[in-house]
């Protein structure tokens, strides 16, 4: 019998805040009805000093959220040993596994266990819908540099249309 080659989606969304990202995420995802790996980043409620925490959560559900950084008026700071923990997130993921990272930003520069664990599952045999920063760092720029990847900028003017396309898309390469 012969055997069935799946060309591996690696999406790549970029665009400013607003402009739609994780709402295309969350569709794309619910159309291919599969069960995702990875992660999301989620901010919680502000505290006293009005910094703004921020999680990573499992994209499978199961798990706790592992607090990553904090969002300051002035500033956003990261801690790379929760983002080295949280490449735990990124391990063990079945071959043809579809991957979230929703996003990839500069919070984790100094990660180096995470950093290079998101390489990794980039060159893998993976379908990957992630959401990247547009900004240029060393590691921004080496996620968008991996061979295969597809960089999809968005914004509000062209979001609707996106979106119907890239849930095609899901539902017509995603689906197993």
């Amino acid at each position: 019998m012969p055997r069935r080659v799946y060309l591996r989606m690696k999406l790549l969304l970029t665009g400013l805040p607003g402009a739609g990202k994780s709402t295309i995420v969350r569709a794309m995802l619910s159309a291919s009805g599969r069960d995702p790996r990875g992660f999301y980043t989620a901010k919680g409620a502000p505290a006293e000093d009005g910094s703004v925490p921020v999680f990573l959560r499992p994209a499978s559900g199961e798990g706790e959220p592992r607090l990553v950084g904090r969002v300051y008026p002035d500033r956003a700071e990261g801690c790379p040993e929760a983002f080295d923990a949280s490449a735990a997130l990124l391990e063990g993921i079945p071959e043809g596994s579809l991957v979230v990272m929703d996003e990839l930003g500069f919070m984790e520069n100094r990660a180096e266990v995470f950093k290079a664990r998101v390489l990794a599952v980039l060159a893998g045999d993976y379908d990957i819908i992630a959401v990247i920063k547009p900004r240029s760092t060393p590691f921004l720029d080496a996620v968008r540099a991996v061979g295969g990847v597809e960089l999809v900028g968005i914004d509000e003017t062209d979001r609707e249309a996106l979106r119907r396309e890239l849930v095609g898309r899901a539902e017509r390469e995603l689906k197993r």
